[in-house]
């Protein structure tokens, strides 16, 4: 996996002033700027500043109803000797501006004109081929201006981190070894809780997201949530940040339920439901139907016995870290962010469709507690 330095720049007015902030990584050449077309006054500014410091410029609005493989061909379609892809917009236009570099050997800066993803950090991408950024620029202006529901799915990405503290927190148990990025992400998340929902919340909200992002790096895994919410917004119109909080509260929920649960649901052989469920994910999504299979065995790291174990001798300090995190007053949050996101996520997703999604990932999202949970034969016990 590309490690991303990238350099971070939140300013006001970045895309009149783009020229300026490129000149230290491209001295000169061919610079691609793309947007969808709602952008389409930041793309301009961006030409501008660009053709101002003699930079040829290839400028291009993307539809913004098109899918992302039209898109991402609509890219690759300009001239080869394009050396840099900015993409201005959310968390889409940088994976678009990380693909597009990734596959021709060009640079990439992605300019965040809505706090709805951490994607302009994370450098990991299911799409295709990726270039890490060598820079990521904000853009106040744009970013105070966003519409209300990217500012409630990047709140959403926030909140459902509490689920990867969780589970960095229980890999600790397993492992006896502490992980850095475990307290770095709480006292990150911890933080953020504290933030007022004021004018200047979108441009703080993108700040805490960028951190996000470099934290999710270091992890180096998906998360349950991130899991559930990719597998969620395949199938249904929400975005990342709107499917990954979704997935967090439910598997808050479910968290709760098993450390609470005294009696035992568990059983010593591997569940009927797991060859059903990596038949599925073989058929939905691609993934390998034997890769996996031998995760839940008898020795090693990965051994459910062992799972279990710990969960039996830390459940008390497991359930306090699951409490630390009130997924109620998030959805209450969340749900006051625009007028009406909470019946805007009732219209189009399923209490089925959900819980489908989480006993899915539950299969996938490996070193997580929900995977534990799937294969001890919980999620199919309770769901």
């Amino acid at each position: 996996m590309e490690t991303v330095k990238a350099k971070i720049i939140i300013d006001r007015e970045v895309c009149a002033r783009l020229a300026e902030w490129i000149k230290p990584v491209m001295s000169g050449g061919h610079v691609a700027v793309f947007a969808d077309t709602p952008l389409a006054n930041a793309v301009y500014d961006a030409k501008s500043s660009m053709l101002s410091s003699d930079y040829k410029v290839s400028a291009l609005t993307l539809d913004v109803r098109a899918p992302f493989s039209e898109k991402l061909d609509a890219l690759r379609a300009l001239p080869e000797y394009i050396r840099l892809f900015v993409g201005i917009g959310g968390g889409e236009a940088a994976e678009l501006a990380k693909i597009a570099a990734g596959e021709r050997g060009a640079l990439c800066v992605p300019v965040a004109a809505a706090p709805s993803s951490e994607s302009f950090i994370a450098p990991a991408t299911a799409k295709g081929v990726f270039k890490a950024p060598v820079m990521v620029l904000a853009d106040k202006t744009l970013i105070a201006a966003a519409p209300a529901r990217l500012i409630a799915s990047g709140a959403g990405l926030m909140y459902s981190a509490w689920i990867t503290f969780f589970d960095l927190r229980y890999e600790e148990y397993l492992s006896g070894e502490e992980n850095p990025s475990t307290q770095k992400l709480k006292k990150l998340l911890v933080e953020f809780d504290g933030v007022p929902k004021d004018a200047d919340f979108p441009n703080r909200l993108c700040e805490y997201l960028m951190r996000l992002g470099i934290i999710k790096q270091d992890i180096g895994v998906v998360g349950a949530a991130d899991a559930a919410g990719q597998a969620l917004a395949y199938s249904v119109d929400l975005y990342q940040g709107e499917a990954a909080f979704v997935s967090a509260y439910a598997i808050a929920f479910l968290y709760r339920a098993y450390l609470k649960n005294t009696v035992g649901v568990t059983d010593t052989l591997l569940p009927a439901d797991k060859i059903k469920t990596r038949k599925l994910l073989q058929k939905k999504f691609g993934v390998n139907y034997f890769a996996g299979l031998t995760s839940a065995d008898f020795a090693g790291h990965n051994n459910y016995f062992k799972h279990s174990f710990i969960v039996g001798e830390y459940r008390a300090d497991l359930l306090a870290a699951a409490e630390l995190f009130d997924m109620r007053e998030k959805q209450r949050a969340f749900r006051r962010m625009y007028d009406d996101a909470g019946f805007a996520l009732k219209a189009k997703l399923s209490v089925k469709e959900l819980l489908r999604a989480v006993s899915l990932s539950g299969e996938i999202a490996e070193g997580t507690f929900l995977k534990q949970m799937k294969d001890i034969g919980f999620l199919e016990h309770c769901l």
